[in-house]
């Protein structure tokens, strides 16, 4: 069970990490 959370969070997390990340790029541009 353990371990299923964890990939479980652990795709979302990335995302989540990468969308932040383009969003301050975009901000930085503008």
């Amino acid at each position: 069970m353990a371990i299923g959370k964890e990939r479980r969070s652990r795709r979302p997390t990335a995302a989540k990490k990468r969308a932040v990340e383009v969003l301050e790029l975009l901000q930085q541009q503008q």
